[in-house]
This record gives structure tokens, sequence and C-alpha cells, in this order.
């Protein structure tokens, strides 16, 4: 089952848009969870009815609050699942939109890498032409001078260089030989 370009990128952005929907009510969630609270009202008397009334107001506002507490950490639970799953989906989808991607580029790659290597011996070999002309300048009256003077100075010599590893180039540097012709 192929999928074009298009449509993936289209089921990636509706994820994405589920994502941050999901997001949004899981802060909330965590927000709700921050901001509980019991409200407990002391009793203005010290009165045993009023004590009592009070330890039941109590008991029944932590009830209350733990039943509560655990629906919302239940609720925040499933969203975090179901937050993690999304995004799961969302990391295929753009992994097989690369795919897709790579694949449309990969000739071209291919090609411009030919090309540069073939620059690069291209000018590895006037490199080569140029020492050789350097190296058969002899000055007339060399025997005049104390050294002959240089046109050239020739020192090591890198270049870039391209070379294919498995699915992908890898930018080197080729030394230039100077002693090979």
């Amino acid at each position: 089952m192929t999928k074009d370009l298009t449509q993936l990128q289209s089921e990636w952005d509706q994820l994405r848009e589920e994502v941050d929907q999901i997001q949004a009510e899981y802060n909330i969630l965590c927000r709700q969870r921050s901001a509980f609270q019991v409200e407990l009202i002391f009793p203005e008397g010290n009165s045993p009815a009023d004590l009592e009334a009070f330890h039941q107001q109590a008991a029944k506002q932590v009830a209350n609050f733990s039943v509560n507490l655990k629906q919302l950490n239940q609720h925040l639970r499933k969203t975090r699942v179901r937050l993690k799953k999304k995004r799961t989906q969302m990391i295929v989808k753009q992994t097989q939109i690369y795919r897709i991607q790579a694949s449309k580029l990969w000739p071209t790659v291919c090609q411009q890498a030919e090309e540069i290597n073939q620059i690069v011996d291209y000018l590895h070999q006037k490199l080569h032409i140029f020492k050789k002309t350097n190296h058969h300048f002899q000055p007339q009256l060399y025997q005049w001078l104390p050294n002959p003077p240089e046109l050239v100075e020739v020192d090591e010599l890198n270049l870039p260089y391209l070379v294919r590893q498995d699915n992908h180039w890898v930018l080197q540097q080729k030394t230039v030989d100077w002693d090979a012709d």
C-alpha cells in the first residue's frame, strides 16, 4: 500500500492537530489536579454536637476528595497513553514521509556526487600537469643564480571527495599524490 507524499503529509498534519488537542486536554487535567483541594469549615462552637458535625463533614469531604482524585488520575493516565499512541503514529508517518522524499531525491544526489567527483578528478589531473610544468622549468642562467627560482611551491593538498557508504554519501578528503603521474 503506497501513499503519495501529499496524502502522508495530510495525515501527519491531522495527527499533529490531534496531538495538540490531547496535549491541551492533558494540561487542563494537570492544572485541575494541582488545584484540587478540600475545604473544611471549622465549627464555631466546641460542643460535642458541633465537633461531631465537623468530623462527619471532614470525613465526607476526604472520601469525596479521594474518589474524585482517583478519577482524575485515571483520566490523566488514559490521556497520557492516548498522547503517546498519537505521537508514535506521528513518528511512523514522519518516517514514511522521509522515505518517500529520500527516494525521490536519491538519484539527483547520486548524480551530483558523481559530477563533484569528476570535477575533483579533473582538478587533480590539472594540478599534476601544473606541477609537471613547474618541474620542467629550468632557467638558462641558473648557474649565475644562487638558487633557481621556483614558480610553484608544492605542499600537501587535500581535495573534497564523495564516497558512497550504504545508503548515503560521505564527504571525505582525497590527498593529492604528487608522485603519481
